[in-house]
């Protein structure tokens, strides 16, 4: 290639978005040919470019830690809109749009960002924790992978990455990514508890509960290192130590209703019947008066507790809106005619006949 293809090759990525390819061009022309002005111009501009760029994507990220996300999403969108937009104007995009819950906004962008940059391991890993969270395994992986292949010792994508394979079966490979980052930081919390998952899981209940009390022994709070730790001594049918880890966690976090109804399904398994009512006291208050805590409560573990038809509905209604807001991949529901609807008939309490309308 000749200087001119070269420089005029660097041009291209400059309009492109692509400064760092079209730095390293320039410097490879000037490395032989140190008095070359096109490439002396070129390269200053980028320099000059790249300061003014890092002053705006700065009050960006600034936004975003004082979680102004509007703000941050209208100054991303605003540097995108420029004629060579940088890959991280993009990620930033990305990330304002998942704070706003525009899933698919999110998505494009953080695409086009590694289109420009695929080299950036925090991009690669943030596109990937949002497939996750979509429950695409498979794509979340591949970028998982590829963050790890350009910074192999990031922890968060590690256990991640160990996640995701655990949820399509690959249990060995979870583990093994999983005690990668506890070689690289062997007082990790979080990898313990991602261990102590994927052993229950896979039907380990033993080697569940010794990464659970590893996890807890380093972070004493960890309300979800303790529900685990609860879950495999359900799996042992161990259930009063069970229930007194769903005890301590809800000590720390009283509005976790999955780890409350599993509380009561343990005392019921033992017949403990006047605990079990107490806490059904104890909690029809906040569970009427939802939403008190941060996650939405599965209506399949209240609908045999509560008699409130109304009830059920709504808390259906947020656990299922919660779960589409995570699932940026689907499309409009399907709403079937309700003429051509099937009416189902249900078993009665004398298992007599009965009209349905």
């Amino acid at each position: 290639m000749t200087i001119d293809e070269t420089i005029k090759l660097a041009k291209q990525h400059v309009a492109a978005g692509r400064q760092y390819d079209a730095k390293i061009l320039y410097q490879a022309v000037l490395s032989q040919f140190p008095n070359s002005q096109p490439a002396r111009q070129g390269l200053r501009d980028i320099i000059t470019l790249e300061q003014h760029e890092y002053t705006e994507l700065s009050e960006v990220l600034e936004l975003l830690n004082a979680k102004e996300y509007e703000q941050a999403y209208n100054r991303a969108t605003d540097l995108t809109k420029k004629h060579s937009a940088p890959a991280t104007a993009y990620e930033l995009l990305g990330r304002a749009s998942a704070h706003l819950g525009r899933g698919v906004d999110a998505l494009n962008a953080l695409k086009k960002s590694i289109l420009l940059d695929g080299n950036n391991s925090s991009t690669h890993t943030f596109l990937a924790d949002m497939l996750l969270g979509g429950a695409q395994f498979e794509s979340a992986i591949i970028h998982y992978r590829r963050a790890l292949e350009i910074d192999p010792k990031r922890l968060d994508t590690l256990n991640n990455l160990g996640v995701a394979l655990s949820n399509i079966g690959h249990y060995q490979q979870s583990i093994e990514c999983h005690e990668t980052a506890l070689r690289i930081r062997p007082e990790n919390a979080d990898s313990h508890n991602n261990l102590a998952v994927v052993y229950h899981d896979s039907g380990n209940y033993k080697l569940s509960i010794e990464h659970c009390e590893k996890a807890i022994k380093i972070h004493p709070l960890y309300d979800t290192a303790l529900h685990n730790l609860g879950n495999a001594q359900m799996g042992l049918k161990l259930f009063n130590e069970a229930a007194k880890s769903y005890r301590r966690a809800l000590e720390i976090s009283p509005h976790k209703f999955d780890v409350r109804s599993k509380l009561m399904l343990c005392l019921s398994r033992v017949c403990n019947w006047d605990e079990l009512d107490i806490e059904k006291e104890h909690i029809s208050e906040q569970f009427h008066n939802y939403p008190l805590g941060s996650e939405a409560p599965n209506p399949w573990a209240w609908l045999g507790i509560f008699d409130d038809p109304t009830l059920h509905k709504n808390i259906s209604i947020a656990n299922a809106e919660k779960y589409l807001a995570s699932r940026p991949d689907l499309g409009p529901i399907n709403r079937p005619d309700p003429s051509k609807k099937i009416r189902i008939g249900y078993f009665s309490a004398d298992f007599h006949d009965h009209p349905t309308t």
